[in-house]
């Protein structure tokens, strides 16, 4: 006898018995089976099969989301294309940004005429009435920005921060924050400003990637 394994339902513990033929093989894949092992089951084999389907369950999602950033960002680049980096466009640009990252905030921001363009989720409050020097931690991350590099922060409440900032952050549900310089010529024009409603064990590097691929299409497109 073989127990066939339909991979959706593995984690459920769920299975068919099938008695060893070439029909019932045959109807179990049909049906939506994606393995299977006989009996008695050899646990050492079962274990690397099992190891190797997570992994290439995980190596398909990788994928995906692959390919759906890259349609996503040949969208915005047809968009910016254009429009240009033209203040008044960029607000759609970012709500769909926030969508697509499934994110809480994300803020454009530039320092030449300290202005900003917010794209936040419904139930979360804008940093209109907050300072923003105080908001992209200006003070003790603005040569950073100059060099170009990207702050990444996945919980706030384990740097030290003046109390001013801490309970801004608490007033805007922000628990990680994402800071992506944008240069143009290399001189510090803005900033791409994340935030996360939940602490993260670490930022993800193609999350960061991803940013920082964004950041310098607004620079090429200024």
């Amino acid at each position: 006898m073989i127990t066939i394994f339909s991979w959706k339902r593995l984690k459920r513990h769920h299975r068919l018995g099938f008695y060893f033929s070439d029909r019932s093989i045959d109807q179990a894949f049909q049906a939506g089976a994606t393995d299977y092992i006989t009996k008695p089951i050899h646990w050492s084999v079962l274990r690397q099969r099992v190891r190797y389907l997570l992994a290439s369950s995980h190596i398909l999602k990788q994928a995906e989301q692959q390919k759906n950033w890259e349609i996503f960002f040949r969208d915005i680049l047809a968009q910016l294309s254009v429009s240009g980096l033209r203040w008044e466009s960029l607000t759609p640009l970012l709500n769909q940004c926030r969508l697509f990252f499934q994110i809480e905030r994300i803020l454009l921001y530039q320092f030449k005429n300290q202005q900003y363009l917010e794209a936040i989720a419904s139930g979360y409050p804008s940093v209109q009435d907050f300072s923003l020097t105080d908001l992209i931690l200006e003070k003790v991350y603005l040569e950073s920005y100059q060099q170009g590099k990207t702050i990444a922060i996945a919980d706030l409440e384990q740097i030290k921060l003046l109390t001013a900032q801490q309970e801004t952050f608490a007033r805007l549900k922000t628990k990680a924050i994402l800071m992506v310089p944008i240069l143009i010529k290399e001189k510090l024009w803005g900033l791409l400003c994340v935030h996360r409603a939940e602490t993260q064990t670490a930022w993800e590097e193609t999350t960061l990637e991803r940013f920082q691929d964004l950041a310098h299409l607004f620079a090429l497109s200024h």
